[in-house]
């Protein structure tokens, strides 16, 4: 007696990530493309914070005034479960979440919410709309009381805060409500067993 199970992979509509969510510009700046499955080769940092005008933040140095990035992870562990095309709002300031320590993620593979709008408004008003995931190895953190390894720095130099590795392309396992378009695969699939 034999038997047989069938799998379905696609861009996952709901996943648990790293409530650190990043622009669709980092990952075009890094020479990736939106619906395409190879991510964009070599080391590289993505800023959350920087002075500088060539980053892919507003003038005043950040994704939207007063957020940095951060989303408010869920329960006691530093993971946020997400949907595409919500607007989630933002977790005010430039340092980690309570529960959450950057250092711990050297030399893991994190999966990154991607953001694609944002309404503008400053501090704890201000929200993002999820629009996508991506995975990332990563090889160092700068984030204010998390940096490592101990001389990581950001290109932007000063106060920028980043995370330093390599995109790479992810599998998620589990359940799940179906599968997204193109329009939002950043690499990311969803591995679910059908029968």
């Amino acid at each position: 007696m034999r038997a047989a199970a069938t799998v379905a992979w696609g861009v996952p509509r709901r996943a648990v990530v790293t409530p650190l969510a990043i622009s669709p510009c980092e990952y075009q700046r890094a020479g990736g493309f939106v619906g395409s499955t190879l991510p964009p080769p070599g080391i590289r940092a993505v800023e959350f914070h920087s002075s500088s005008s060539g980053a892919c933040v507003s003038s005043s140095g950040a994704a939207l005034p007063g957020g940095f990035g951060w989303l408010t992870p869920d329960g006691s562990t530093c993971t946020i479960a997400l949907e595409l095309g919500i607007w989630q709002p933002v977790a005010t300031g430039a340092s980690p979440p309570r529960r959450c320590s950057p250092v711990d993620w050297v030399g893991t593979t994190i999966v990154l919410p991607v953001f694609v709008g944002s309404n503008g408004l400053s501090g704890s008003n201000g929200v993002l709309r999820i629009g996508g995931w991506v995975g990332f190895a990563v090889t160092g953190v700068k984030f204010p009381g998390s940096v490592g390894p101990a001389r990581t720095t950001c290109p932007s130099g000063g106060s920028a805060n980043c995370i330093v590795g390599e995109f790479r392309p992810v599998e998620l396992i589990g359940g799940g409500p179906g599968f997204a378009g193109p329009e939002f695969d950043f690499g990311a699939r969803l591995i679910r067993l059908v029968r």
